[in-house]
């Protein structure tokens, strides 16, 4: 047999450098999965706060504690911006509007390492009218 053909029959070295070409790729993959992850939380927990904020304002007419619990359920993301207002819709019926904005930072920001703004709104009929209260 000849050195060349003993040569190219050796296999011991491929599966290291089949790794060594895949492992940036899967770790570029993994990495986008972990920071969509963080944005997707992110979005569910706005949108929470805002549905949570507008529920207390519904019942309650206290603005500052509508605020408070929409700050509260944000502590994760820093700073948001929390805009309450009630408006009439028609037929003697007002609504609590909510809106949570802020900004969330990648947690890894490898592929995309610029802060996205995200906002939600809900809107909820207030209820301690028609109790009474």
């Amino acid at each position: 047999m000849s050195v060349k053909k003993r040569f190219m029959e050796k296999e011991e070295g491929q599966s290291l450098v089949e790794f060594a070409l895949i492992l940036p790729i899967m770790l570029l993959l993994i990495v986008a999965v972990i920071d969509f992850g963080w944005y997707f939380y992110a979005k569910a927990n706005f949108n929470n706060a805002s549905r949570e904020s507008a529920r207390m304002l519904a019942v309650d007419p206290d603005t500052s504690l509508a605020v408070t619990a929409a700050q509260n359920y944000l502590d994760d993301f820093g700073m948001a911006i929390v805009t309450v207002s009630i408006q009439d819709v028609g037929g003697g019926e007002r609504e609590a509007v909510v809106t949570v904005e802020g900004s969330v930072s990648p947690l890894v920001g490898l592929i995309y390492n610029e802060p996205i703004d995200i906002s939600s709104t809900a809107r909820m009929r207030i209820e301690y009218e028609a109790l009474g209260d």
